[in-house]
């Protein structure tokens, strides 16, 4: 595995890695505690990502096996970087989702964290498996926008800047 993909990858465990750290600080009982002046609780935001990374992971894995042969360095399309920029923490702007993935419903308290990470652990999974692949050269359809496409590697840093989006905005429901 080069250098980018093993980078994305620890990006992807970091994010593991605050929201382990945020679940243990909030305890399970105000997992699902929303923010008084409205807004998601800290369950809701594990599970919008949830959401949003089980609709990536059937096209993800699609493309991967379709790629063709390739290797670092792998080039975020301009799709991917506008996105990337918009939603990295703290908030540029508010940008609500679309109805898919508003989370109806969450797991139980003890379950919204494994949940969580075994989603992210089947993503890291995909991605780890796109090595050797031309990731930048293949595309995805967003999930959010009907039409709207980027490569199969900006959509990989797309989903960790909306995770990091996320957890920034989950930490701040508990302060």
């Amino acid at each position: 595995m080069g250098a980018q993909l093993a980078a994305l990858v620890a990006e992807f465990r970091a994010i593991d890695q605050r929201a382990r750290a945020l679940a243990r600080s909030v305890g399970e009982a105000r997992l699902m505690d929303r923010p008084a002046k409205g807004g998601w609780s800290v369950a809701e935001c594990l599970e919008h990502l949830n959401l949003t990374t089980g609709s990536f992971l059937p096209q993800w894995r699609e493309q991967i096996a379709k790629a063709p042969a390739g290797d670092e360095p792998y080039r975020t399309d301009f799709m991917g970087k506008a996105l990337v920029w918009l939603l990295e923490p703290p908030a540029r702007m508010k940008m609500p989702t679309t109805p898919p993935f508003v989370p109806m419903k969450t797991p139980s308290p003890d379950q919204v964290l494994p949940a969580f990470l075994a989603c992210q652990a089947e993503l890291i999974d995909v991605l780890q498996g796109g090595a050797g692949k031309a990731l930048d050269r293949v595309k995805v359809e967003s999930p959010f926008r009907k039409g709207m496409q980027y490569s199969v590697w900006s959509s990989f840093r797309i989903a960790a800047a909306h995770g990091r989006r996320h957890l920034w905005q989950a930490e701040r429901v508990i302060r």
